[in-house]
């Protein structure tokens, strides 16, 4: 399971994602990052947050609550494998398309290889 640290649950920060962030999509979710600047990174070890942070939303289009539950726990734990190839200093919101719980979580999990990759060729 992804560490609470990890992950974004306040709707302000939700917003300033969206809003400054990147977008990068794949065939079952969007990924919105964010990159943080060096002056934030030193603000949040003051607040002793750790980097990078995710924040998921799965809207009620996908399906029931046990559906949307099932999505979040699969990007969440793609989230976690993956950590070690993130790069440090974003914030990013996985936003899960309406087909998201059709696909294995392998699937989903490639998926977000693939977009960490153009992230990093990016930066």
């Amino acid at each position: 399971m992804l560490p609470k640290g990890y992950r974004i649950r306040k709707s302000k920060e939700f917003d300033l994602i969206r809003t400054e962030g990147v977008k990068y999509k794949s065939k079952n979710f969007m990924l919105v990052v964010r990159k943080i600047s060096p002056k934030e990174l030193d603000l949040a070890a003051e607040k002793e947050q750790t980097y990078p942070r995710f924040g998921f939303i799965v809207s009620k289009k996908i399906g029931g609550a046990v559906v949307r539950n099932k999505v979040k726990r699969w990007l969440r734990e793609a989230v976690r494998l993956e950590l070690h190839s993130i790069p440090k200093n974003i914030e990013a919101t996985l936003i899960a398309f309406k087909d998201a719980d059709k696909s294995s979580f392998n699937e989903l999990r490639d998926e977000l290889k693939k977009i960490l990759e153009n992230i990093k060729r990016d930066s």
